[in-house]
């Protein structure tokens, strides 16, 4: 039977990046901030194990802050990095620094050795629509759009209630909105992965690490995923093989 504790890091890890939204529809705060805040004041979201996951999902912030050691948001952290890692790749070309305006560029632009530039149209989705598929016409995503997308996932965000059944219906809302919008908007990185499959992805791997140190008896999450980050050595994660170089990352960071 799924916990509340685990109910409260699925939810805290679906929203961590929440923010990103948040500041692409005009909001000049750091995506942690923007985030945090936004689930407090509009989303009406008052629990503070979820808030922290969204605000201290990076170390820099994570290391200042006064936390207990059990905290969720170290868990998120950690999950966050091994997601991240697993798509961040490096552009071909192209100068340093974000670009808001960035749509969701086709995984298939690489595959096979391809040199594409497609990318998809600003949309959520929509049954009522037709498939959005990849284009090579001129998209450029703007605030309107993303304040739209805001608007969208707030109503849903406001009802929110710890039980497993939300989650699910948090993670319809989540692709309706996120699928065709770009995990990360930097000028060195491809930006073929949805901030949708980013989220997801970080809460598959914060719920793993949890219940694999909840079966260890381990609650000193600070230690084991903050300081040490040795989870590579333990036969933490049944995964495909891209995991282990991540975690060789993970480990010299």
């Amino acid at each position: 039977m799924i916990t509340d504790d685990q109910i409260k890091l699925m939810i805290g890890s679906l929203l961590h990046d929440i923010g990103k939204v948040v500041y692409r529809s005009g909001d000049g705060r750091n995506h942690s901030q923007s985030g945090y805040e936004y689930l407090k004041n509009e989303a009406h979201i008052s629990d503070d194990e979820i808030l922290n996951c969204v605000r201290y999902h990076h170390g820099m912030y994570l290391k200042n802050a006064s936390l207990a050691e059990d905290d969720k948001a170290y868990v998120v952290y950690y999950a966050d990095n091994v997601a991240a890692f697993s798509d961040r790749r490096e552009a071909e070309a192209g100068e340093g620094g974000f670009d808001k305006a960035m749509p969701l560029e086709s995984v298939f632009n690489i595959l096979n050795g391809n040199h594409g530039q497609s990318h998809y149209a600003m949309q959520v989705l929509n049954p009522k629509n037709e498939i959005n598929y990849p284009t090579e016409d001129e998209i450029s995503m703007d605030e309107h759009f993303y304040q739209s997308v805001i608007q969208n996932i707030t109503d849903n965000l406001k009802g929110i209630t710890l039980d497993e059944e939300y989650i699910n219906s948090l993670l319809a809302v989540l692709e309706a909105n996120l699928t065709y919008i770009p995990s990360s908007t930097s000028k060195k990185k491809l930006a073929d992965i949805s901030l949708y499959d980013h989220m997801k992805m970080t809460a598959a791997v914060a719920s793993c690490v949890m219940q694999f140190l909840t079966a260890k008896g381990e609650k000193n999450y600070k230690q084991s995923l903050f300081m040490q980050r040795n989870l590579m050595t333990r036969k933490c994660f049944y995964c495909i093989p891209w995991i282990f170089p991540v975690f060789r990352v993970l480990s010299i960071r």
